[in-house]
């Protein structure tokens, strides 16, 4: 609040079943059923930030994609009529300033969350790639381990080897030696070695 600090954006795991954008806040999908899904897609004109470059990828094709300029003007983009809607989403709050009734109902979320289990063949695609990924770091933080890193060396080397940042992380990386292993969570690493 009132520093140029934001927290770290981790996109909605409903939304990225649908496309694979997953670094910009404020974008919605409205899905009817019948017609092409629609994407509204945030993209402001700011010259403190990058800003996403319009969908272009193989996947645009498939959304009827508008942009929006800035997150308090998303209703015009939205149906007038909601009745016929439901939210899903975490900001119920702004579901409700928005017109919106049915909020996360629960038939709806079982059946997303029973077909989130299976994977399509992009989906498997995917989860290959970042495997592939993931060994190159496995291995870099296993080498950090043995030439005597601290978690925060070791960390780095998984980050370095992945050519991630820690926020692009799916989650928080769990590096932790001697005691700290008892910790389910851990996620403070220690600069110095044991």
């Amino acid at each position: 609040f009132l520093d140029d600090m934001y927290y770290p954006f981790k996109v909605n795991p409903h939304f990225k079943a649908w496309l694979p954008v997953i670094d910009n806040p404020h974008c919605w999908i409205v899905v009817n059923g019948s017609d092409k899904p629609k994407l509204i897609f945030y993209r402001p004109i700011d010259f403190w930030h990058k800003v996403p470059d319009e969908p272009r990828d193989f996947w645009a094709e498939y959304f009827d994609i508008e942009l929006l300029l800035q997150p308090d003007q998303v209703e015009k983009l939205l149906p007038y009529d909601k009745a016929k809607f439901a939210y899903i989403g975490e900001y119920l709050e702004v579901a409700q300033a928005l017109g919106f009734s049915i909020m996360n109902p629960e038939p709806v979320l079982n059946y997303i969350h029973y077909h989130r289990a299976y994977k399509t063949q992009y989906e498997l695609e995917c989860l290959r790639n970042a495997n592939r990924i993931a060994v190159d770091g496995h291995k870099a933080a296993r080498d950090a381990f043995f030439n005597g890193g601290s978690e925060f060396d070791i960390q780095q080397a998984y980050l370095m080897a992945t050519r991630q940042s820690e926020n692009e992380m799916p989650y928080g990386n769990i590096v932790a030696l001697n005691e700290n292993c008892a910790i389910l969570h851990y996620t403070h690493f220690e600069p110095k070695a044991p």
